[in-house]
């Protein structure tokens, strides 16, 4: 029996009727799907995919905090959003941090399920004593940082606001839905903004100081205290210069994209763009998520050329796609694109890839001046900040960027498709699956394309979980053992997701995780029925692709990261051999040849009840 964590409350939202209907959560559908990712992967399996167009109104947009959110285990401050992605048409999945998911848990609530469509811009507002459906028309064509500044000053301070900006209302495939007003937390990946957009929903407000409880308080708030100092010992890196002190060593060992993932090394260009530059030039101060200890968030002030920044500075994913990957290495004009693209409601890491993309496709003259408007030249940070607020307004040649890379090679055709990097549709985080070979097979079979949230290429980096049967770092080159590798992680930091907390927690041994989860809960799990409970997710998330249409054809990765060797660098003659790779993980997964789980795989992981139900309702 669960005995905290949760509220046990989820509010199910028909924008057509624009009805809201609290339903409760009981505690087997709970301790099978354990909230966050899991529980919102529960609903889009069975709810979500009743066709296969993410802006139809039957199609959820789906927003869950975890167990342990709103509680004060480390970094738990966190909410995953699910839905069927428009820009790989495929199972869409993102995780993000701030103060919003707390916020949620404060007004009494676990989750929302938004389905249908208002006539017209509407705002979502969540309070323990109130739940409603507002107007929000003159909020339509505002930016995210006006409106959560609309929605603070009628509200208060201490609200939370979640928005998309104009790109998700012009239903932009790579469009986000962002939180913290100008720290830009962003749920940025494939395109969940848009979804949002089609339903006409501008904002959620959420609101309230109700308490999360706590199974074993005491015993929790000792454990924590006692792990504060070596997490943060662990973590400083990240406190010093956050995500984006990890510039110089990705360029180093290979894993920094330069040149639309062409070049191999670029060693000046990512010294002017590091994180160490961005220390001295603009930082005024870390940013915390909601219960974090980290503070990896970069607080910025800045006057440049090109405009004056003031809040969220860009990470390493936005230096990457916006800097090294455009050959770049302005660090004003990178804030102040990181800065357009979280008003927008653009995702950084998308644009920045579509706009290198478009670079290498004006120098090899598949594009040509009069169909951009201007000269898309390598290292021009003026052509790149005007394509940012193209994309971000879908004017323009922004228009077409802005449904993605796959699409965009599409429509430019010739040789286009050849250096469109991708992975079901969905542009890679900014790091090289030449550099890892998990990263590759990681890549080739998550879910959601090439997303590096399983984060198993760290134990070819920097760290060892010997819990998990990894003391020591592994060969990043080597193929060997890799398909286990990437599995144990995938179910393992979907737990993460599940229960809600960052991943740079996987420093920590999974049995501080796993009793800290149990102290809150109530429940007993130990080790194996903790990765248990994340390969039974996993597969679910899988079902959503198969039930999607999605395959083994699927599961590659494009020409760039399989033909093309770097040549120099860190990384400069691996090629993953992506086919083999991929069988062995089906079989290490008990997939058959095509990756549909076998019926064993399914009745083992207690999955039956899911597909008969499906079944029923597909025979109806």
């Amino acid at each position: 029996m669960i005995k905290g964590g949760y509220r046990k409350k989820m509010i199910w939202v028909d924008l057509t009727n624009r009805s809201t209907e609290v339903q409760i959560l009981g505690d087997e559908l709970l301790e099978r799907f354990i909230g966050g990712v899991g529980l919102a992967t529960k609903i889009l399996f069975e709810e979500g995919l009743k066709n296969k167009d993410p802006f139809s109104s039957d199609s959820p947009l789906i927003i869950m905090t975890g167990p342990l959110t709103g509680t004060m285990v480390p970094t738990s401050g966190r909410i995953a959003v699910v839905a069927m992605s428009p820009e790989t048409l495929s199972y869409g999945e993102c995780d993000i941090g701030g103060t919003w998911g707390v916020g949620l848990k404060r007004a009494g609530f676990d989750g929302v399920v938004i389905e249908g469509k208002s006539d017209s811009p509407v705002s979502l507002l969540i309070f323990p004593e109130e739940i409603k459906i507002e107007d929000a028309s003159s909020l339509w064509g505002q930016d995210t940082f006006e409106t959560d500044t609309f929605f603070k000053q009628r509200w208060g301070q201490k609200v939370k606001v979640m928005s998309i900006g104009p790109a998700g209302e012009r239903l932009s495939k790579i469009a986000g839905i962002f939180t913290d007003g100008v720290h830009g937390r962003a749920a940025g990946r494939g395109g969940l903004g848009a979804v949002m957009g089609s339903k006409n929903l501008k904002a959620i407000v959420v609101g309230g100081d109700l308490r999360t409880a706590i199974y074993q308080f005491e015993e929790l708030q000792t454990s924590v205290r006692q792990a504060i100092s070596e997490i943060k010992k662990k973590t400083k890196a990240f406190s010093d210069f956050g995500t984006a002190g990890g510039v110089l060593f990705a360029e180093e060992v290979g894993d920094l994209p330069i040149k639309n993932w062409a070049w191999g090394r670029w060693k000046e260009g990512a010294e002017k763009i590091s994180g160490e530059s961005l220390k001295k030039q603009m930082f005024k101060k870390p940013y915390f998520c909601g219960a974090c200890i980290v503070g990896c968030g970069r607080v910025i002030e800045a006057s440049t050329v090109y405009g004056d920044v003031a809040g969220g500075g860009p990470e390493y994913e936005t230096l990457a796609a916006l800097g090294s990957n455009c050959l770049i290495d302005d660090l004003g004009a990178i804030a102040v694109g990181n800065d357009l693209c979280n008003r927008f409601g653009v995702d950084t890491i998308s644009c920045g890839s579509v706009i290198g993309f478009a670079m290498e496709a004006f120098e090899k003259g598949l594009i040509a001046e009069k169909d951009v408007g201007f000269r898309l030249d390598w290292g021009d940070p003026k052509a790149m900040l005007r394509l940012v607020r193209e994309i971000g307004l879908r004017e323009g040649f922004g228009r077409l960027l802005g449904e993605g890379v796959k699409r965009s090679a599409a429509e430019i055709g010739q040789s286009a498709e050849r250096f469109a990097v991708h992975v079901k549709g969905l542009e890679p985080a900014m790091h090289d699956a030449r550099a890892f070979a998990s990263l590759a097979l990681s890549y080739a079979t998550n879910p959601n394309g090439a997303t590096h949230w399983s984060a198993s290429y760290l134990l070819e980096e920097k760290i060892s979980i010997p819990e998990l049967g990894y003391p020591e770092i592994l060969d990043r080159f080597s193929e060997q053992g890799k398909s286990r590798l990437v599995k144990t992680m995938q179910d393992y930091v979907t737990m993460f997701n599940s229960i809600k907390m960052c991943r740079f927690l996987l420093r920590v041994n999974p049995s501080q995780i796993i009793g800290w989860f149990n102290l809150v809960t109530g429940l007993d799990h130990d080790l194996r029925s903790f990765l248990l409970t994340g390969e039974r997710i996993t597969n679910l998330k899988r079902l959503c692709n198969v039930r999607l249409g999605f395959g083994r054809k699927e599961d590659t990765l494009p020409d760039r990261f399989t033909k093309d060797k770097r040549g120099t660098g860190g990384a400069a003659e691996y090629l993953p051999n992506i086919e083999e790779m991929v069988t062995q993980y089906y079989k290490e997964r008990k997939w058959d040849d095509g990756g549909i789980p076998e019926t064993s795989k399914i009745a083992e992981l207690g999955l039956q009840k899911e597909i008969e139900n499906l079944t029923r309702g597909d025979s109806k």
